[in-house]
C-alpha cells in the first residue's frame, strides 16, 4: 500500500476516492478515474523506491523508473467498476475519440511501447536492454506490434522474437500539480 502522494493533499492509500479537482482538470469523469488509477501507480513505484533503492524523501525517482503499465481491466478492478475496462481503455488511447481530450493530450501521461520475453531472454538481442525499479528487464518498441531498430537501423520484430508486447504510461506529475495550482488560484 502506497505511503506517499505524488499529488500534494491527496492521501495516497489504496481507498478509491475522485478528488472533485481532478474532474476539473481532467474534463471528464473517465480521465479522473484513470488519472487517480496513474497517482496510485505511480505512489506505489515511489513507495517502493523509497523502501527498497534507497531514494531519500524529498527526491522522486529517475523518470525511467517511474513507467508503469496499466490495462483497462486493471483500472477497472483499482476502481471497484465504477467504469468499465472499454472506457478506460478508450481515456487511455491516444487517439481523438470526442470532444473531450484524453490525458495524452491533456500533457498528463506519456505512453511507450515495450517488449519483454515470454520466458527466458534470448542469447542476443538487436537492441538495448533496459531494467525497471525492480530490475526487469525490457525493451523499447517503436509501436504495438512491437517493431524496434538495432544500432545499425534494421527492423526488428520483437513479437517474432517471442518477446510480448505491452503498454508504459508516465504520470507527469509537475503537470498534474502545475494544473491543480492554476485551478486553485483561480
Amino acid at each position: 500500500m502506497a505511503k506517499y502522494s505524488c499529488i500534494p493533499g491527496h492521501p495516497g492509500f489504496r481507498r478509491f476516492t475522485v478528488r472533485e479537482d481532478f474532474l476539473l482538470i481532467a474534463k471528464s469523469w473517465g480521465n479522473a478515474l484513470a488519472l487517480h488509477c496513474a497517482e496510485i501507480e505511480t505512489n506505489e513505484i515511489i513507495t517502493y523506491a523509497r523502501a527498497e533503492g534507497g531514494y531519500p524523501e524529498d527526491t522522486l525517482p529517475l523518470e525511467e523508473y517511474r513507467w508503469f503499465g496499466l490495462t483497462g481491466r486493471e483500472a477497472e478492478a483499482m476502481t471497484l467498476g465504477l467504469q468499465g475496462h472499454a472506457a478506460f481503455d478508450y481515456v487511455l488511447s491516444t487517439e481523438n475519440h470526442s470532444k473531450v481530450p484524453s490525458l495524452v493530450q491533456l500533457g498528463f501521461l506519456r505512453i511507450r511501447w515495450i517488449a519483454r520475453p515470454y520466458g527466458t531472454w534470448p542469447k542476443l538481442v538487436a537492441t538495448e536492454i533496459h531494467r525497471d525499479i525492480r530490475g526487469k528487464g525490457y525493451i523499447i518498441v517503436d509501436d504495438r506490434a512491437g517493431h524496434y531498430r538495432d544500432l545499425d537501423g534494421i527492423v526488428h520484430s520483437a513479437i517474432k522474437e517471442k518477446f510480448l508486447v505491452s503498454r508504459q504510461f508516465l504520470l507527469h506529475i509537475d503537470q498534474v500539480n502545475a494544473a491543480l495550482d492554476a485551478l486553485h488560484r483561480s
